[in-house]
């Protein structure tokens, strides 16, 4: 919850222009330095709220940057950025099914991280392709067809009746 919440506080921030102008490769050393030294910190630091902060600070410096940095507008950042909710929503079941698995393959650490990130990466894929992008066309073809706010539609049904008694 701190994670959506300081999320939600950096957009506010962002917006409203309070945040100053960062160089985003700076940005981008601090989340770096940040967790180089995590992986010397006890497991439970290496999970945590340490990485909130500069997090929130990378985000904000990207967004107010004049110049987006190169590697974010590519098609791999931008699909994977595509991915990310479905990533979101699959990546806790797959790493429960290999830490049960861990034990019983035998596998070093670094194979179970791959194998995690590319069955991750797999399921998330085909769940954005087969339930989220049509469930997004489903939406938006219901969406459109409708004026936004109910007055837009009574609007539109008394210009209709009007176009029908003047033609009369």
């Amino acid at each position: 919850m701190v994670e959506f919440t300081v999320g939600m506080l950096t957009a506010i921030i962002v917006k409203k222009q309070l945040f100053p102008r960062v160089p985003a490769t700076l940005a981008f050393v601090l989340a770096g330095v940040v967790y180089a030294a995590s992986l010397w910190a006890p497991l439970l630091w290496q999970l945590g709220a340490q990485f909130v902060l500069p997090n929130a600070v990378l985000i904000a410096a990207v967004a107010r940057s004049t110049r987006q940095p190169r590697f974010l507008t590519g098609k791999l950042a931008v699909h994977l950025g595509e991915l990310s909710f479905a990533l979101y929503l699959v990546h806790y079941f797959i790493l429960e099914l290999l830490s049960n698995a861990h034990e019983s393959l035998g596998w070093p650490a670094w194979a179970m991280s791959a194998l995690f990130l590319v069955l991750s990466l797999a399921a998330a894929r085909l769940l954005w392709q087969f339930v989220e992008v049509p469930a997004n066309r489903f939406l938006r073809k219901r969406i459109d067809r409708r004026p936004a706010n109910p007055a837009d539609r009574e609007v539109a049904t008394s210009s209709a009746r009007a176009n029908t008694c003047h033609a009369s």
